[in-house]
């Protein structure tokens, strides 16, 4: 998650676009820039941006979007189970997930610590805020969008920036309808406590309250 440097179309809309995984930060980078979110630095954490050139950082208008833990766990693992994207997750996915039958295997594998650290720590589960905070917890962007309300968010946006190509669509209530049918109660709780933080920092309600 580390870019040693700010890339350059940032630099130059003075836009930097903090893309945590499974938040349609393709969708968003193609509407910003033309391009996929791994020609401008993919999934680099905000802070080693700001760490690699603090001035630069400093100076430019920085957002991400967030998305509900329990959504985002759910949209990762069905990502992860067909392959994902890179030939990086084909690997992970075949160590970590092919073995898992369904979602729910997968989170009973999940209730040891030693598997459960290794899911955490790869790309598309690590926790949210760790993409956007620094040492002690402060939020380094200046806006936080909401997958949930992402065409409303983006509509904020484009009174900032203009914004050369529309938004694909994203649907997002089909989406929620299928994620909110796939765990049961035990399952969701378990995933929201791992990612309480999440829960906490980007004001996120639990989806059994």
């Amino acid at each position: 998650m580390r870019n040693n440097c700010i890339p350059k179309d940032f630099i130059r809309k003075k836009i930097i676009f903090i893309h945590i995984p499974k938040s349609a930060g393709n969708a968003i980078t193609r509407s910003l820039f033309n391009t996929e979110s791994m020609n401008l630095g993919g999934h680099t954490f905000a802070l080693h941006y700001f760490e690699a050139d603090e001035s630069s950082f400093n100076s430019c208008f920085k957002f991400t979007f967030s998305r509900h833990p329990v959504s985002r766990f759910i949209s990762a693992f069905n990502f992860l189970k067909i392959g994902g994207m890179t030939k990086a997750d084909r690997e992970w996915s075949k160590v970590f997930i092919q073995d898992s039958k369904d979602i729910h295997d997968f989170i009973r594998k999940m209730r040891k610590r030693f598997f459960r650290n290794e899911v955490l720590s790869y790309c598309h589960f690590i926790p949210q805020h760790d993409f956007v905070c620094g040492y002690n917890d402060e939020i380094l962007v200046d806006y936080v969008g909401k997958y949930e309300n992402i065409i409303e968010d983006i509509d904020k946006l484009r009174e900032r920036f203009e914004m050369s190509y529309p938004l694909e669509d994203v649907n997002v209530t089909a989406q929620k309808r299928r994620n909110d049918d796939a765990l049961n109660a035990e399952e969701i709780e378990f995933i929201e406590n791992i990612y309480s933080k999440d829960l906490e920092i980007f004001s996120y309600q639990s989806i059994l309250h």
